[in-house]
């Protein structure tokens, strides 16, 4: 079991991270359109795109849990 005090207390934090890493993407996808319209290779930024669309499904996901644990309690 998760230490329920901690995840309550820590919510609003991890929703700012949800927030915060949701507009890096969208940064991220207007960077993606200038290097495309300007001609560049986007590889590298496409790939920094991915990675940072699996961090954000990981941070959803431990939200959930610490949810479902404070809603078990």
């Amino acid at each position: 079991m998760t230490n329920v005090p901690f995840e309550s207390d820590n919510l609003t934090l991890i929703d700012h991270y949800v927030v915060q890493t949701r507009q890096r993407l969208t940064e991220q996808g207007y960077h993606i359109r200038q290097l495309t319209e300007a001609g560049h290779d986007t590889v590298h930024a496409e790939e920094t795109f991915q990675g940072m669309e699996k961090t954000l499904s990981s941070i959803r996901a431990f939200r959930e849990k610490i949810v479902f644990d404070l809603l078990g309690q």
